[in-house]
């Protein structure tokens, strides 16, 4: 059974998409626990900068890593290879997703 690959610039284009979509999928996450926690300047969405700020690091360094990877040295990967690229990105995305449903549920938790 022959394998299909997947070139390179196929590869670098799948990373900027999951870029994109992961700084949006954050985006929204965030304007949600702003909506929810009561606005910016409240104390319990400003905790949640430190988790924002740790997903965009994770996943702009997990970019740049790949792209490097990707641009200096392999040419080409396996389609079976290139369908978990996408875990990081999907990771960060719970991760911060979990943290905001827990700041959520700490300050109901603490305005009873």
């Amino acid at each position: 059974m022959e394998k299909v690959m997947v070139p390179g610039n196929v590869v670098l284009m799948d990373l900027l998409i999951y870029w994109i979509l992961s700084m949006i999928v954050i985006f929204v996450i965030d304007r949600y626990a702003r909506w929810r926690l009561g606005g910016a300047k409240e104390l319990g969405y400003l905790v949640l900068r430190i988790p924002r700020f740790i997903t965009m690091i994770v996943v702009s360094s997990v970019t740049v890593g790949f792209y490097f990877v990707f641009w200096l040295g392999h040419k080409e990967i396996s389609y079976a290879t290139e369908t978990f690229l996408g875990i990081p990105y999907f990771a960060m995305w719970v991760f911060f997703l979990v943290c905001v449903f827990r700041r959520i549920r700490a300050e109901k938790a603490r305005r009873l």
